[in-house]
């Protein structure tokens, strides 16, 4: 039997090539310490043939990071593309990151050094995050969040359950109750809704006043918020319990660990090893172009790559062919982010002072986007 050497999670490996999978390697780029890429053409599992682009990083290797990035820290900010934001935060690599609605807010959780722009699905499994302690992880990110009233003047206290961060869409779609904060630049509400308005100074927060019907908001001053909610037992809660100048407490936690970083995606494809079907993932059909990523066991490897698509030279992969191409690289835990026109993998390479495409983006051309995955 046919066998391939490949550079897998910082070590060289020789696998066993089977028809289904043969593959063509190019030899791995040093972008910098810990950090390489390298070029692969392979077969998928239904036939054809597809190229993948493999960037490969070693977070064993001190002040080495992964982290997502946004125009100007923000959600729902500009559309950029993926070399704008990848010069502009000083990346030496990154791929495309979440699917995003209309509004350009990211679908999911968004988070950078530790700060919470966006929280994480709350029903949606597929994250890629950094643990406080530097490893990488793929899975659920548990997160909760409540507004208390405390009692005051003969009125008892009262609290309610916070589903969201910066979701807008979990208001007006879900009914949820949705804290927002400066963070958000677009908060177009498109349905009659209540906002509950406040500000936080030296650590207190007080309501500033409830609006009903509300259409649309500014963006929140810096230091200011709002909770929102849209036909609803949420809004109804905030009509009857809230006031103008009540002090309020609101929480947020995550029961597992606040992550360093946080970024969302579409669907786990691989979990311990081996294929797994998230229940929870977004819906994608057919050979599509797809962006992804890996974590080893150890979380200390991180494996992100894209496969190209819908064209001559690339057939792209199905979410079951690219589980099938992962398994092959010994992936322990993946998943896939935006995909189709969105994908694209861009990196510094020796002696370049800019991040170059490194695949051929099936647009033809750059896609403006919400957030990418970089290396630091």
């Amino acid at each position: 039997m046919a066998t391939a050497v490949l550079v897998l999670f910082g070590t060289t490996i020789t696998v066993p090539v089977t028809p289904a999978d043969a593959a063509t390697t190019t030899r791995a780029t040093t972008l910098a310490r810990g950090v390489t890429y390298w070029r692969q053409t392979f077969r998928p599992a239904g036939g054809g043939s597809s190229r993948a682009v493999l960037l490969h990083i070693d977070l064993r290797v001190a002040r080495l990071s992964i982290a997502p990035a946004s125009d100007g820290e923000t959600v729902g900010g500009p559309l950029r593309r993926l070399s704008y934001l990848a010069n502009t935060t000083h990346a030496i690599a990154g791929i495309n990151g979440d699917f995003f609605h209309e509004s350009g807010a990211p679908y999911g959780g968004l988070m950078r050094g530790g700060r919470l722009l966006e929280s994480p699905r709350p029903f949606r499994i597929a994250n890629f995050f950094i643990r406080g302690n530097g490893t990488a992880g793929i899975g659920a990110v548990p997160f909760t969040a409540q507004v208390t009233r405390p009692a005051v003047r003969g009125r008892t206290s009262t609290s309610h359950r916070i589903m969201s961060v910066n979701s807008i869409a979990d208001a007006t779609d879900n009914g949820w109750l949705t804290y927002v904060t400066h963070d958000l630049v677009s908060i177009s509400l498109g349905s009659r809704c209540t906002a509950a308005l406040g500000s936080t100074t030296k650590g207190v927060s007080r309501v500033s006043g409830v609006e009903t019907g509300a259409r649309h908001l500014a963006r929140r001053p810096a230091g200011s918020w709002a909770l929102i909610a849209c036909d609803s037992p949420a809004a109804d809660w905030m009509k009857s319990k809230l006031r103008a100048n009540d002090r309020v407490v609101i929480s947020t936690s995550f029961p597992n660990g606040r992550p360093r970083a946080l970024l969302g995606g579409g669907a786990i494809l691989v979990r311990h090893g081996a294929a797994y079907n998230d229940k929870t993932r977004l819906r994608v059909t057919g050979r599509n172009p797809e962006t992804f990523a890996c974590v080893s066991r150890d979380g200390r490897s991180v494996l992100l790559g894209v496969v190209d698509g819908r064209s001559n030279v690339s057939s792209g992969v199905t979410f079951h062919e690219l589980t099938v191409y992962l398994l092959a690289r010994h992936c322990y835990d993946g998943m896939v982010f935006d995909g189709g026109g969105s994908t694209e993998l861009v990196a510094r390479l020796p002696r370049h002072t800019t991040v170059s495409v490194l695949n051929v983006p099936s647009d033809g051309e750059q896609r403006p986007i919400p957030d990418g995955l970089f290396v630091y």
